[in-house]
């Protein structure tokens, strides 16, 4: 017998913390012939422990419920190992999730994760090695608000909204020692320097073929 697949609900990201959530995946996980062992964690610090915890289990595949910053969270700890990760789009954005064509809906998505025959994949961008970061150093807040608005509908330019570039490494330094970092939604303090930094073809990812 196959072991339950572990699945980690950020109940703090998207409709990953409706109600009736935890039941419709494990529901979506048995329609796609596994059981699915379901962990809740109330914000984006409990993912690390359950990850890890995970991440030494008996299961192939380790999915993630959230947005990019719940699958961020896993991949930094399946990453270099044999696991491989599995995404339930259950976020915001999901631009993770869309840049590898996983399935939007829950019960397509939990098939993608554990069915045989689905190839390993990776994301373009990262499997090239390369961060993009993109820079507004005079944008106001409430630019920042209008920039996010035209990046909705599509219509940043790259000359004169800000400035673009690709690194392999990234350190942010602040005066006063802490920064604000917005992931998934989330808004955290953290202590600077932060150190960003591209581990090309490192993680596994299941996608659909």
């Amino acid at each position: 017998m196959r072991a339950p697949v572990p699945v980690i609900l950020n109940r703090s990201s998207g409709s990953a913390g409706g109600p009736g959530t935890p039941d419709r995946v494990r529901e979506a996980f048995r329609a796609a012939g596994r059981e699915a062992d379901v962990q809740l964690a109330a914000n984006g610090k409990e993912v690390v422990p359950l990850a890890r915890r995970a991440a030494s289990g008996a299961s192939d595949v380790v999915v993630a419920g959230g947005g990019d910053g719940t699958v961020s969270c896993v991949a930094s700890i399946l990453a270099g190992g044999e696991k491989a990760l599995g995404i339930l789009p259950l976020g915001t954005l999901n631009h993770f999730a869309k840049d590898l064509k996983i399935p939007m809906d829950l019960e397509q998505a939990a098939r993608s994760a554990v069915e045989e025959g689905f190839k390993i994949g990776k994301r373009d961008r990262l499997d090239r090695g390369e961060l993009s970061v993109y820079l507004a150093p005079d944008a106001r807040p409430i630019d920042l608000v209008f920039l996010a608005i035209r990046a909705f509908f599509g219509r940043l330019r790259p000359v004169g909204d800000f400035e673009a570039l690709q690194t392999t490494e990234l350190r942010i330094d602040t005066r006063t020692g802490r920064a604000r970092v917005a992931t998934d939604g989330e808004i955290s303090m953290l202590d600077t320097p932060l150190l960003y930094r591209v581990r090309p073809k490192d993680l596994r990812v299941v996608v659909p073929q």
